[in-house]
């Protein structure tokens, strides 16, 4: 294969994920989120963007990790415009923006239907002192999604 993905890295709870840098539209400290009553359970509230109301999606939920019961010192709000519509994806720390080629992105078990899963690919990366984890690569625009799906509860 040909090409490379520049993806944004970053890590929810134990794991790291990657995102198409393409998607992001900015990186911001956290803010207030205010809940709305009724939204989707993956959907944490929404917040005020110079004029805009962003919601936020439950990150941890839709991955399945644990909240940390205090939001760590590097946490953000990346900003993704994907699937149509823009919203923020809470990350508990950024790492970097790498660029994988093509051939070294493996389809994620039950990535097979592109349009419906969340984790579409992995990949391997090195860091210093020779350690290898594992980047689960996602597709942005199914993270809001996953807090609309019929069916999942609402709170």
């Amino acid at each position: 294969m040909d090409g490379s993905l520049e993806l944004l890295c970053f890590g929810v709870g134990a794991r790291r994920f990657a995102v198409d840098i393409q998607v992001v539209r900015e990186i911001l400290r956290p803010r207030p989120v205010t809940p709305v009553p009724g939204a989707p359970a993956g959907v944490q509230g929404v917040f005020n963007l110079r004029g805009e109301l962003v919601p936020v999606v439950d990150t941890h939920r839709l991955l399945g990790e644990s909240a940390p019961s205090d939001p760590p010192a590097d946490a953000k709000f990346v900003v993704v415009r994907a699937g149509g519509s823009t919203f923020a994806v809470p990350v508990d720390r950024l790492f970097d923006v790498v660029s994988v080629p093509l051939d070294q992105v493996v389809p994620a078990p039950g990535g097979e239907d592109p349009d419906r899963a969340v984790v579409v690919g992995m990949f391997r990366r090195e860091e210093e002192g020779g350690a290898t984890p594992v980047v689960l690569l996602l597709r942005a625009g199914r993270l809001f999604a996953g807090g609309h799906d019929a069916g999942g509860p609402r709170r």
